[in-house]
């Protein structure tokens, strides 16, 4: 379901245009490739069609799992597309 986000599907249209919080229950890899592409695409296509940028993310347990990892880029770019991402345990 999340690739369903992260593009308009073949008629044009977003899923759930005015979503802007993401909150994941569970951080995997692809998770976190499928989450920026959500953020960028949706950031870049709020300018010129009614869909929302993502103004907030919640990610639980990613220090745990990713800290001192090349999957901190991800935490990198989140931080300058969203407004608020929140760590949680």
């Amino acid at each position: 379901m999340l690739d369903d986000l992260a593009k308009p599907d073949a008629g044009g249209r977003w899923l759930l245009p005015n979503l802007e919080i993401i909150i994941l229950d569970d951080v995997r890899n692809s998770v976190l490739k499928t989450l920026t592409e959500i953020i960028t695409n949706r950031l870049v296509e709020s300018r010129r069609v009614p869909v929302s940028p993502i103004r907030s993310v919640t990610l639980p347990d990613f220090n745990t799992l990713f800290k001192g990892t090349l999957q901190e880029a991800y935490l990198s770019t989140l931080n300058l597309l969203v407004t608020d991402v929140k760590l949680t345990r």
